[in-house]
This record gives C-alpha cells, structure tokens and sequence, in this order.
C-alpha cells in the first residue's frame, strides 16, 4: 500500500514538473529561490519518489527518463510566451536528480539490512 502511495506521489511530481515548466511565464508560481534551486529540488524529491515507489526498475532508467524529460521541457519553453529554456535549468534538473536516486538508494540499503 505504502509503495502504491510512493508511485502516486512520483507521477504526481512528474505531472507538476511538466505543468510548471509548460505554463506561460506569468502563471508559473515563483518561490523567490534562483531558478537552478527550484530545479535541483524538483527533480531531486521527484527521482526520490520514483526510486522510492519502484525499487526494483533499474536506477539508470530512472536517471535517464528524468534527464531527457528535463531537457525536452527545457526545449518545450522555447515556445512558450514569457520562459526560456536554459542548458543550467537542464544541468541542475540532472544533478538534482542523480542525487535523489542516491539518496533513495542509501535509504533503500538502510531499510533493506533493517529487515
């Protein structure tokens, strides 16, 4: 149950992202963070969730879904009234996400030998 709430959460912050990064620039809510900290958060609790909720899907898959889905929002904003893409948007959106999994992967380890 707990792993089925985990996935939900996943796409929920899959859905968020691509929403976020696809609304006009005016719409979009803005946290007073540089935009590279939104974007290494993001996608750093987004890649927690999904290692979370699909323990077993190989952790590359998970980091290479999340890298072409970042930097095809990044293009997608070229055609968007008020956003821009930008390739430090797409590298913080990379980073954030190599550490999540990481980070899931520790945590998986540590409730793994809890067992």
């Amino acid at each position: 149950m707990f792993q089925k709430i985990l996935q939900l959460a996943a796409w929920g912050a899959v859905v968020t992202i691509g929403v976020l990064s696809l609304v006009p620039g005016q719409l979009r809510p803005h946290t007073g963070a540089p935009g590279y900290l939104e974007h290494v958060a993001a996608y750093f609790i987004t890649a927690i969730l999904l290692s979370l909720g699909y323990p077993r899907c190989a952790r590359i898959v998970i980091i290479a879904s999340l890298s072409i889905y970042a930097a095809s929002l990044e293009i997608a904003q070229l055609y968007i009234s008020g956003r821009n893409a930008s390739v430090l948007d797409w590298v913080a959106g990379s980073f954030g996400e190599l550490m999540g999994v990481v980070v899931a992967t520790f945590i998986l380890r540590l409730w793994l030998r809890s067992q």
